[in-house]
């Protein structure tokens, strides 16, 4: 795999010109030649994608003015938000900080209950490492509970790739 600490950055700005490294321990690299590199790569210019698209959605609030969010947010009031997906910062399926701002927007917006629904990576991030994730999303939740008044709290929780994502069989490997 190319990236900076094994090819060199002059070596990888001469492949891809338009290559910008912003990674810690080359995640962006990863992402960029195993995920979605292979739709941009020869294009000839920087595509946002994936987890820069979310970025951009969050950061310009574009997110939270979508027609299914204003949709979602009439329920606010005396409903339950629920939300569901990945929770680790491996950076190639999830960002454990986009996990965050979405919640901080839902309750600036006006959810006053909300409860996650987390899946722990498991190919991105160390085996293991759910436990510290888990824990600092608890902690988040908990400064967002005292700043703002409301209730937003992990609901369930488990594995991705034995449980409920696993397009590999990898559950079946040991059997």
């Amino acid at each position: 795999m190319l990236c900076p600490s094994s090819l060199g950055t002059a070596a990888l700005l001469k492949l891809f010109p338009h290559f910008q490294c912003v990674c810690a321990e080359c995640t962006v690299c990863c992402v960029l030649f195993k995920q979605v590199g292979h739709n941009a790569l020869g294009s000839g210019q920087v595509v946002d994608q994936g987890a820069r698209l979310v970025d951009i959605a969050l950061e310009t609030s574009g997110m939270f003015a979508s027609e299914g969010w204003k949709h979602i947010s009439q329920a606010f009031e005396s409903n339950t938000l629920h939300m569901i997906g990945l929770l680790s910062d491996g950076g190639v399926h999830s960002r454990f900080d986009q996990v965050v701002l979405t919640v901080k927007g839902a309750v600036e917006r006006g959810a006053k209950r909300v409860r996650l629904h987390v899946l722990t990576d498991g190919r991105d991030v160390p085996d293991g490492s759910s436990v510290q994730f888990v824990t600092q999303l608890d902690q988040e939740l908990n400064a967002l509970n005292a700043a703002h008044g409301v209730d937003c709290k992990i609901a369930s929780g488990g594995g991705r790739m034995n449980v409920t994502m696993d397009r590999y069989e990898a559950s079946q490997e040991g059997e």
